[in-house]
């Protein structure tokens, strides 16, 4: 795709008044009262972080446990291989767990890396089972076995994220770096749906696989896989040097096309989890109408990530580091400089800036970062809810 430049801030759309005490408790025992866990997470942040637009209220991390991996991705946004040189041990793990329980963090998504390539990774679990978290996993699936995949169903982990990034095994061991590794991880993703273990794969698309995209859906029902999504190509990591791999717009849209037309066809039987930049918010009222807006970005708002020396970034795939969670506190990092301008959405440039929905979508920050080098940039993949030309699905 070929860019625009980031313009200046554009005139944003005028923001309500923050709700006087009382409207705020109420608001605050009505989401409180729902059961999806955002909005019981935006209760809470409200009543520790106070009014923000969007809603501030950290409750999940992803966590790199490792940097060691036995595939090379081409894309890989950690650039995993070998050992991290400073890779924290189990105690370490143990007291950041500790505290980031103390600070309100109640999910966390492992990853590495290969996950199954650090020796205490049931241990690590176990640990954070223990500590109250609810835990999800992040593999390339191809070190599953039956063992393994009884020890996650038995401590309870609540879901697996694996990578299938195509039908056959050519584009994906392409971009995979190994000749084994569709057949691997096929069997893998097997293993862990016969142990009950819920299952999302998602696909990188670019220019070399966007056009399998449909037959990649195919294999996902056919596996049995209960979710299914897309990624675009985010230039962070080893995915720097593959930016004429980044699919046109032409082709971006034709996949949110396809995808709309998918869930109305499959509806019942795989959930597919992509709705493409900006997608699905001209069907919500603009921001300026709602007293309370929580981010579909969930970046150092609702989630912000761990790397495997403990560093701490807003998203796995925007490498600005806020701090070091062995050597400061989780609310410093938090609180931080780097953390304070990724939410400041009304430092948001161009379209983003003047959008009706820059507080509860703001585009991807890590795209916008990639293409432009300034994290308050406009997001190079969207033109604004409605402004999306008709497409044809591939």
């Amino acid at each position: 795709m070929t860019p625009h430049h980031p313009s200046p801030p554009a005139s944003a759309p005028p923001s309500p008044a923050a709700p006087d005490p009382q409207g705020l408790e109420r608001i605050i025992a009505s989401l409180a009262s729902r059961p999806e866990p955002l909005l019981q997470a935006a209760a809470w942040g409200l009543r520790r972080f106070g009014y923000r637009r969007p809603v501030v209220a950290p409750y999940r991390v992803t966590w790199d446990l490792t940097s060691r991996c036995n595939l090379r991705c081409l894309h890989c946004s950690g650039r995993a291989g070998r050992a991290h040189p400073r890779e924290l041990s189990f105690t370490q793990v143990k007291e950041l767990v500790r505290r980031l329980r103390a600070f309100g963090i109640k999910r966390a998504s492992f990853t590495g890396g290969e996950i199954f390539l650090r020796p205490d990774l049931f241990d690590v679990l176990k640990l954070a089972r223990e500590a109250g978290l609810e835990v999800s996993v992040a593999t390339n699936a191809t070190l599953v076995t039956d063992a393994a995949a009884a020890r996650l169903k038995a401590l309870g982990v609540r879901s697996v994220q694996t990578s299938l990034d195509g039908p056959e095994a050519a584009v994906h061991n392409w971009l995979r770096g190994r000749p084994w590794a569709f057949e691997r991880t096929c069997r893998g993703i097997r293993v862990l749906l016969r142990h009950g273990l819920p299952v999302i794969a998602t696909m990188t698309v670019t220019r070399a696989n966007w056009r399998s995209v449909p037959q990649t859906i195919d294999l996902a029902v056919e596996l049995g896989l209960p979710a299914f999504s897309i990624n675009d190509l985010i230039f962070t990591g080893r995915g720097e040097q593959l930016r004429d791999q980044a699919v046109d717009d032409e082709a971006y849209d034709s996949l949110v096309a396809l995808f709309e037309r998918k869930k109305r066809e499959l509806s019942g039987r795989i959930r597919l989890a992509w709705e493409g930049a900006g997608g699905a918010e001209a069907s919500r009222p603009p921001d300026r109408e709602r007293a309370v807006v929580t981010s579909r970005c969930l970046a150092a708002l609702t989630r912000f990530h761990i790397g495997p020396d403990g560093t701490v970034h807003p998203c796995n795939l925007i490498h600005l580091p806020a701090g070091n969670l062995l050597t400061q506190p989780v609310e410093e990092v938090f609180e931080s400089p780097v953390f304070r301008a990724f939410r400041d959405r009304e430092a948001l440039k161009g379209r983003c800036g003047g959008c009706d929905y820059r507080f509860s979508c703001g585009g991807c920050r890590s795209r916008a970062y990639a293409y432009f080098g300034d994290i308050h940039a406009p997001d190079p993949r969207c033109r604004g809810p409605g402004a999306r030309r008709e497409a044809s699905a591939p």
